[in-house]
């Protein structure tokens, strides 16, 4: 089967033809720009893979330094309270300062237990205890001195000192010390 096609219909075919096409281009083009990646895309992509390739590196030694802290944080926490209740923490505290005072041949007079109070760091408690005692001021040094030598964390919150009795001029007075001593455990889970 042979087509003839005269001149004018032939330029008439050509042009349908060609305006189909650029039609048809046209309405697919916005699909293919979605399907292929612009230069600005292709070179973000490439910066985030190199950022990833720089992360996976440091990988080991990020391991390594989380190691390390956590062995610093298991010695760290040696000085803390080791009883298991705010209570019995309270009792350690106690103690401690019932074996710093006979040292220094010093009575408390009185000790009250505080609420215990949330510590800064998460997961850890503060337990105050209030303690007073009459000293020279020598004494109160020493004392002072001892606990905070001490292995376990005490901290001073407050310290009130007031004179009871001034002696001669060579002679030491007494003086009494109201002390807020505040321990830190690791918060227990109820």
């Amino acid at each position: 089967m042979h087509f003839k096609f005269d001149e004018r219909k032939k330029y008439l075919y050509l042009i349908a033809v060609v305006l189909f096409v650029l039609v048809v281009v046209y309405r697919i083009k916005p699909f293919l720009v979605q399907l292929t990646p612009s230069n600005d895309e292709i070179i973000l992509k490439e910066a985030t893979l190199v950022k990833y390739r720089k992360i996976i590196r440091k990988k080991g030694a990020l391991e390594t330094a989380l190691k390390a802290l956590a062995r610093e944080v298991k010695n760290a926490e040696k000085g803390l309270l080791s009883d298991k209740t705010a209570s019995l923490a309270a009792v350690e505290i106690q103690n401690i300062l019932t074996e710093i005072a006979a040292k220094n041949n010093v009575e408390i007079r009185r000790v009250q237990v505080l609420k215990p109070e949330k510590a800064s760091a998460k997961g850890y408690m503060l337990i105050p205890v209030r303690f007073s005692l009459n000293t020279t001021i020598r004494q109160l040094k020493k004392i002072m001195c001892s606990i905070e030598r001490e292995k376990k964390y005490l901290i001073f919150k407050k310290v009130v000192i007031r004179v009871i009795r001034i002696g001669p001029i060579n002679s030491t007075g007494t003086i009494r010390s109201d002390l807020t001593l505040y321990g830190i455990m690791k918060k227990t889970e109820n």
